[in-house]
């Protein structure tokens, strides 16, 4: 394992150092053809205090996969220090889970069509609000913006949830559906959803790339109410949650879509709650997670959030091929803006529900404050002459490539 040794550094420039280490890691290919697809770095801050760096491919494992390879490391570590053999459960082959896949021809049969029958008709396609044209080849060049939504809209919204029978997963969901119809204009929206793909006994040791998404297809009328667009979006999840198991790149493959270099197949944004991985136990060692820097993105827009307690930490992870982080951070805002006046009022209209900060709703209205003063004494045409007068040359009118000064419209 390689080691890097930066205890001599001064804080500053060590900071610095572990920055830039982080990101060329993080954007480091791996060579497929001989691997291993999996990086480890020990990286020493100060005598006690050290950084664990693994960098995986997604070929080989998910979230859950790379959460399973750090406790084991930790259950190691740990028996190791106290020098004792560690018991660990036989791990689930991924051989084995794609057997299970190909066993269930009955089952995947009817999930099949379960989700072919969802875009039998049509496949909506979301025109995102964006600062640029899309590049003709995609880079997945992307960043992330990151806050801390309040505690008490948190709680809000959880009670709200449980009152309505819905899980706080349902709930945020509506509200990206409707934040997505509101920027876009579309009644139609499809957000994909990261789901385990691990329906299978033994999973829990299981390491792979399991994970993919279930593409949430909605429509949203205006003036729905939201209670009752929740009631819908429950109905939806629950259905698609019993035909989870059907992976989707069989279903991108049997809907046989035209492929664009720019645009990602199917769904071009996501949606996530989650909550935070475990830390691993390592014998007599403080431990805490180090958010690495994100440099790339699958989709154009993606959503996560991560239940931490009393508060919810929003990801916003975003394609800068697409978007100027400006146009992020508003998003970002406006998301809350209809966060808290879904608590605020939840028998509101999905059109009327606010999205707008005070700053802007404020600028609105300064800029339609078009009021001005003319002279009670004169006519239309006594102005226009005024006009003629001050600015013979100028330009009057414009239309379809023609035009007229106000001399020669006076003409």
């Amino acid at each position: 394992m390689p080691f890097v040794d930066l205890s001599g550094n001064l804080a500053q420039e060590r900071d610095s150092t572990v920055t830039s280490f982080l990101e060329q890691e993080s954007c480091q290919p791996f060579n497929l053809t001989q691997g291993p697809p999996i990086r480890v770095h020990l990286v020493k801050l100060e005598e006690d205090r050290h950084l664990l760096v693994l960098t995986a491919h997604h070929i080989i494992v998910d979230g859950l996969s790379m959460s399973l390879i750090i406790q084991e490391m930790g259950a190691f570590y740990s028996a190791a220090c106290q020098r004792i053999t560690c018991q660990l459960e036989p791990p689930l082959q991924f051989r084995d889970y794609v057997g299970w896949q190909t066993l269930q021809t009955t089952e995947m049969a009817a999930q099949e069509a379960y989700w072919l029958d969802k875009f039998a008709e049509s496949i909506p396609v979301l025109n995102l609000p964006t600062d640029h044209l899309y590049p003709p080849i995609r880079s997945y060049r992307g960043n992330r913006q990151t806050v801390r939504l309040k505690a008490l809209l948190c709680q809000n919204l959880k009670a709200l949830s449980r009152k309505q029978g819905c899980t706080a997963f349902m709930t945020f969901l509506s509200a990206y559906t409707i934040w997505l119809y509101r920027i876009t204009g579309q009644n139609d929206i499809l957000v994909g959803i990261p789901v385990a793909g691990r329906n299978l006994e033994g999973r829990d040791n299981l390491v792979g790339y399991c994970t993919h998404l279930l593409p949430i297809q909605t429509h949203i009328a205006g003036p729905e109410i939201f209670l009752a667009y929740l009631k819908t979006i429950r109905g939806i999840l629950l259905d698609a949650y019993e035909h989870q198991d059907y992976p989707f790149a069989n279903l991108i493959n049997q809907l046989n879509l035209p492929r664009q270099s720019s645009h990602t197949p199917l769904v071009s944004v996501t949606f996530n709650l989650d909550k935070p991985s475990e830390l691993p136990k390592l014998f007599e060692l403080e431990v805490e997670w180090f958010s690495q820097p994100l440099h790339f993105t699958a989709f154009d827009l993606s959503i996560n959030l991560t239940d931490i307690g009393d508060e919810l930490v929003l990801d916003c992870d975003y394609n800068t091929d697409l978007f100027n982080a400006t146009t992020i951070e508003r998003f970002v805002e406006h998301f809350q803006v209809l966060l808290e006046g879904i608590v605020s009022n939840p028998t509101q209209s999905l059109s009327q529900l606010p999205l707008l900060t005070e700053t802007e709703q404020q600028q609105l209205i300064a800029w339609n404050q078009t009021e001005t003063d003319y002279p009670v004494d004169k006519t239309i045409v006594d102005l226009f002459q005024e006009q003629v007068d001050k600015t013979p040359s100028n330009l009057a009118v414009v239309f379809e490539g023609q035009s007229l000064t106000y001399q020669a419209l006076n003409f």
